[in-house]
């Protein structure tokens, strides 16, 4: 898909990931609905992007990705504003294993809710266009990260929803194509705040060896860059990496016809 034009929906875009996200789409030419629970970071992110970019491409909207009510405002705000919706990116995530009955909620149920209403707002079953759906997960939902085990489950399940909904069935009804991005560890505060909020004592002191062994931290513009690759080229239900600059799909092998 060409950016130029669209409109996109991201959530967790007050910082790290989903503010480089931001600024990636609006430069390829596409207008922006930037939501995120941070009401404060959220307004601080919006007034900078309008600065670089001018007014009326981008309007932020406070949601929480638990709450299927609250983030519908969002999808509601992106027709309103400008009378479409082209692309979801479903961003926003937390790990904190510290707190993982919270991190199932955003990491999980608030990928489930994007998908779900990313259906109800492009859906061809329900008159829309189509579009498509980026779901941020991790390389931690590609190989087991002992030290984040609850963080690592959440993210294998964004992988395998992507590849189920983004499979045929789904796509000839609804027009809208799945597809995940997997970042490498990178430097934001959420990839630096992860040692302190593991679960167990004992995993933390091997946490600190994790990024090192992915080959250091990506940049957020970096892993923008990924996420630009995978609009334009991804093809529905494939997993792509973006770690230690490289990007590629990662290809697995189909055991279920």
């Amino acid at each position: 898909m060409d950016p130029s034009g669209k409109v996109a929906l991201i959530t967790g875009a007050a910082g790290g990931l989903g503010r480089a996200f931001s600024r990636a789409l609006l430069n390829a030419g596409a207008k922006i609905v930037a939501s995120d629970a941070d009401e404060a970071a959220g307004k601080k992110a919006l007034e900078e992007l309008e600065k670089q970019f001018g007014k009326g491409k981008v309007v932020f909207v406070k949601a929480d990705v638990t709450n299927s009510s609250s983030l519908e405002e969002a999808f509601k705000a992106a027709k309103s504003t400008f009378n479409r919706l082209d692309i979801v990116i479903n961003n926003a995530g937390i790990m904190r294993d510290s707190v993982w009955e919270k991190e199932i909620d955003v990491n999980v149920k608030g990928v489930v809710h994007g998908i779900l209403l990313a259906y109800k707002y492009m859906g061809k079953q329900n008159g829309g266009a189509g579009g498509l759906v980026v779901n941020v997960s991790s390389v931690a939902g590609l190989d087991p990260v002992p030290q984040m085990a609850i963080y690592c489950g959440t993210k294998h399940a964004v992988c395998a929803m992507t590849r189920s909904y983004g499979d045929e069935l789904h796509v000839n009804e609804t027009g809208v194509r799945v597809v995940a991005l997997c970042p490498g560890p990178t430097d934001t505060p959420l990839g630096r705040d992860a040692v302190q909020h593991c679960l167990h004592d004992y995993a933390r002191q091997s946490m600190i060896d994790v990024t090192s062994s992915y080959g250091g931290l990506c940049t957020p513009d970096f892993i923008a860059e990924g996420l630009m690759t995978v609009i334009q080229e991804g093809k529905s239900g494939s997993v792509w990496v973006a770690n230690n600059k490289i990007i590629k799909e990662i290809v697995y092998q189909r055991l279920v016809q």
